[in-house]
C-alpha cells in the first residue's frame, strides 16, 4: 500500500506541474500577442473608418525596437531606439547633407510600385507648367528597389521636419513593409521590417498618372527651382545603374528622355550624369543590315553615294564601323556626314579654300576624322566639335572674326593639333547657316559670328538667368530656344528679339530652312505643339486652311502646322531650304515642299516614293503632308511599306539644301506600325 501511495503522488505532483507550466505558458503567449499587435498598431496608422488617415501628416512614428520588445512603454524610448526612412526617388542620389550622415542600406519595398505618377510645382516644374516626379503606387506582388536610412529615435522631429518641408506638394507619410538586402546596426539582410516613406496617395490634387508618351514630353521639357525634370529621372538610373540596382522601367524611359532632349543636350548629359545603354545589335548576318542609311533629293555632287539616276536609294560609303541606330546624320548642300562613336565619315563635295575638296565624279570619295563629338552640316562648310572641345571648320565657312574656342584653320581630313588641352569654352550645340554661324556654351550662353551676324553680340545669355538649349540658323536670322521655353531671334540689325504670338507651351526645339522657321513646343498636359513662320511661297509647310496669310511672301506670325492623318501625330521636326521633313509617333517619315517634286526611278535594292494622295482630313490650299513609303519585293509582289525611322530622335535625320538623309529600318518584319 506504502508504494502504491507513493507512486500516486508522485504522479498527480507530475501533473500538477505540467497543468501549471501550460497555464503559465499560455498567459505568457497571449500576453505576448496582444502587445505584439498593440506594437504593430502604434507603429502603423491603420485606416478604420476613414481614408483620411493616409493623408495624416502627423502619423506617429515609433521605433523598431517595438517590434521585438513587447514590454517597453512609450516614457522608456532612449538613444538606442531607431527608425527607418525608406528612399525610392531623389532621396536615393540627393539625400542631402542631413540625411546623408545616417547609415544607409539597400532594401527593396513590399507591394508598392514605383510610377511617375505626382505633378511637382516646387521643385522640377512650376504651377504655370507643372513636372512629373516618382510615387509609390500599391500594386501586388510589385517591389521597387531604394535606400533605407536608419535614425536615431532622439532624432526625429528634426528629421521629419525636415522631410516634411522637401516632400511637399501632396505628399504624406505612411509606413510600409520593406526588405533588407544589406545588414543594417540592428537587423540582417533578408529581414523585413517597418519603415517611414512619403507617397501620394490617389486623392491628392498633384496624383497623376500619364501614359508614356505623354510622361516622356513633360519629363523631357519641365523644369522648376531644384532644376530640370530630365535630370531628375537620369541621375536617378544613373546612380541606380551604378550600384548594380537598375530598374526596367526608370532605364527604358532614361533612355528615350535623353534622346528626346536632342542629340546636342545628350552630350552634355553623356559627359556629367548618364551613359546610355549599348544600342541594340544592327544585323543579323553579314548581308541582311536592320539599319540602313538611304537618301534623296540632289545627287549631283556625289552626296548620297548611290547611282546618279536614282534620287532615293540605299547610301554606300565605306563605313569603317557599323551602323547602328543612334548614329547621328547630317546633310550639307553638297556633302553628308554621319558621326559614328566618335568617327565622322564625310562625303560628297566641300570648297577646297578651307578644307580637303572632295571629287564630284561617279567614283564617290569619302574621309574619316577621329575623336569628334558632334558636327553641324551648313551650305558649304561643316562645323566639327572634337571631344577636346575645340571646334573645327571644313570648307568655306562664314568670313568674320570668330570666338576663342574656334580653330584658326582646318585644312586636313584629320585631328588638327589643338594649341591647348581645353578651350576656354565649353560647346555644348553648333549651327551652321549660309552667313553666319553659332554655337551653345554647357553654361547656356549663345556666341555668334560670320557675315551678318551683330558684332557686339558674344555670351549673350536670355533674360532671367535662363540657359539656352537649342538654336538654328536660316540665311538671315538664328533663332534659339532657352530653358524657360521662350524663342529669340537675332540678326545683323539689332539685338535678340523674343518671339511673340506663340501658344501656351515650352518651346524645346527649333530648325530653320533657307527662309523659314519650324519650332516644337510641349504644353502643361504633355501634348506637343507645332509652330511655323517665314515664307511659304514653295509650300514650305502647311497649315490649317483659313490660316494662310500673306501667300507668296514672308508671314513672321506663328502659325500652327497642320496635323497628320489620324491615327498619326507630329513628333519630330527637320527643315530643308525649301521644304519641311516630319517625323510620326511610330517613326514614319512626311514631307512638305520642294523635297515632294523629286522624280523617283525604280531600284533593284530599294525605291522611296511619296504617297499619291492625301487624306481628305489633311487636304487644304497650301498643299498637306505626303508620306514616304518604301518599294519593296515580299514574296515575287511589289508592295509598299512607310520608311520608319530607325530610332525616333533628333539625329536619325537630316535635311540638306536639295537632299536628305535618314537612318531607317530596313527589315520589314520589324516596321513599326
Amino acid at each position: 500500500r506504502r508504494e502504491k501511495y507513493v507512486k500516486y503522488t508522485i504522479f498527480f505532483i507530475v501533473v500538477a506541474y505540467i497543468a501549471v507550466r501550460r497555464s503559465w505558458n499560455f498567459y505568457y503567449s497571449l500576453k505576448f500577442k496582444f502587445s505584439l499587435a498593440r506594437s504593430r498598431r502604434k507603429f502603423q496608422m491603420l485606416e478604420e473608418n476613414s481614408n483620411e488617415a493616409l493623408f495624416s501628416q502627423q502619423q506617429e512614428i515609433l521605433p523598431v525596437n517595438y517590434l521585438y520588445n513587447c514590454d517597453v512603454d512609450d516614457n522608456e524610448i532612449h538613444e538606442t531606439m531607431y527608425f527607418y526612412v525608406f528612399g525610392y526617388g531623389s532621396l536615393i542620389w540627393r539625400p542631402g547633407d542631413l540625411l546623408d550622415k545616417y547609415p544607409s542600406f539597400r532594401c527593396h519595398s513590399i507591394g508598392w510600385n514605383r510610377l511617375f505618377a505626382q505633378r511637382s510645382t516646387d521643385h522640377r516644374g512650376t504651377t504655370e507648367f507643372p513636372g512629373l516626379v516618382l510615387n509609390l503606387v500599391a500594386m501586388n506582388s510589385a517591389r521597387c528597389n531604394g535606400m533605407a536610412w536608419q535614425i536615431p529615435y532622439k532624432d526625429k522631429d528634426m528629421i521629419l521636419d525636415y522631410l516634411d518641408e522637401r516632400e511637399k506638394g501632396g505628399y504624406s507619410r505612411t509606413n510600409i513593409d520593406i526588405k533588407l538586402e544589406e545588414t543594417s546596426l540592428l537587423h540582417p539582410a533578408g529581414e523585413v521590417v517597418m519603415a517611414l516613406v512619403y507617397t501620394g496617395p490617389a486623392g491628392n490634387p498633384f496624383f497623376c498618372q500619364p501614359g508614356p508618351e505623354v510622361a516622356l514630353e513633360i519629363i523631357s521639357a519641365a523644369r522648376g527651382p531644384s532644376g530640370s525634370n530630365s535630370d531628375y529621372l537620369l541621375n536617378l538610373a544613373r546612380y541606380l545603374q551604378q550600384r548594380d540596382m537598375s530598374d526596367s522601367y526608370l532605364s527604358q524611359l532614361a533612355h528615350r528622355v535623353a534622346l528626346r532632349i536632342g542629340a546636342w543636350r545628350r552630350t552634355d548629359y553623356l559627359r556629367r550624369a548618364l551613359p546610355l545603354p549599348q544600342p541594340p545589335t544592327t544585323s543579323t548576318g553579314p548581308g541582311n543590315p536592320t539599319v540602313v542609311l538611304l537618301g534623296w533629293g540632289s545627287h549631283e555632287f556625289q552626296q548620297g553615294v548611290g547611282p546618279v539616276e536614282v534620287p532615293w536609294a540605299p547610301l554606300r560609303p565605306s563605313f569603317p564601323r557599323p551602323l547602328t541606330p543612334e548614329a547621328l546624320v547630317a546633310a550639307g548642300d553638297t556633302y553628308s556626314a554621319v558621326l559614328q562613336a566618335h568617327l565622322l565619315t564625310v562625303w560628297g563635295h566641300l570648297p577646297s579654300s578651307a578644307g580637303p575638296t572632295l571629287s564630284s565624279s561617279p567614283s564617290p570619295t569619302a574621309f574619316t576624322i577621329e575623336g569628334v563629338e558632334n558636327v553641324s552640316a551648313g551650305p558649304g562648310h561643316l562645323l566639327v566639335l572634337f571631344q577636346s572641345g575645340w571646334v573645327g571648320v571644313l570648307g568655306e565657312g562664314p568670313q568674320g572674326a570668330g570666338p576663342s574656342f574656334l580653330l584658326p584653320c582646318f585644312p586636313e581630313p584629320h585631328p588638327p593639333s589643338f594649341p591647348e588641352p581645353h578651350p576656354p569654352v565649353s560647346i555644348l550645340k553648333l549651327a551652321s547657316g549660309p552667313s553666319q554661324s553659332a554655337a551653345i556654351s554647357c553654361d547656356g550662353h549663345l556666341f555668334i559670328w560670320g557675315d551678318s551676324s551683330p558684332g557686339p553680340l558674344s555670351a549673350w545669355r536670355p533674360p532671367n538667368q535662363a540657359l539656352l538649349v537649342d538654336l538654328s540658323c536660316s540665311a538671315l536670322i538664328t533663332v534659339v530656344a532657352d530653358s524657360q521655353g521662350r524663342l529669340f531671334t537675332i540678326d545683323g540689325e539689332g539685338g535678340p528679339q523674343k518671339v511673340e504670338g506663340l501658344p501656351v507651351a515650352l518651346w524645346q526645339r527649333v530648325t530653320c530652312g533657307r527662309t523659314h522657321t519650324v519650332a516644337r513646343g510641349v504644353d502643361k498636359n504633355g501634348l506637343l505643339v507645332f509652330i511655323g513662320w517665314g515664307r511659304r511661297d514653295r509650300h514650305q509647310f502647311p497649315i490649317h486652311p483659313g490660316q494662310e496669310g500673306q501667300e507668296g511672301g514672308p508671314d513672321n506670325a506663328p502659325r500652327e502646322l497642320l496635323p497628320l492623318p489620324w491615327p498619326h501625330h507630329l513628333t519630330e521636326v527637320w527643315c530643308g531650304s525649301d521644304f519641311t521633313v516630319v517625323a510620326d509617333q511610330y517613326g514614319g517619315v512626311w514631307g512638305c515642299g520642294d523635297i515632294l517634286d523629286c522624280n523617283f526611278t525604280s531600284h533593284e535594292d530599294s525605291t522611296i516614293t511619296w504617297e499619291t494622295s492625301t487624306n481628305a482630313t489633311n487636304e487644304s490650299s497650301s498643299g498637306g503632308w505626303r508620306r514616304a513609303l518604301r518599294v519593296e519585293m515580299v514574296n515575287n509582289t511589289q508592295t509598299l511599306i512607310p520608311v520608319s525611322l530607325s530610332v525616333l530622335w533628333e539625329g536619325a535625320l537630316s535635311c540638306g539644301s536639295n537632299h536628305v538623309i535618314a537612318l531607317v529600318d530596313h527589315n520589314p518584319s520589324s516596321l513599326k506600325p
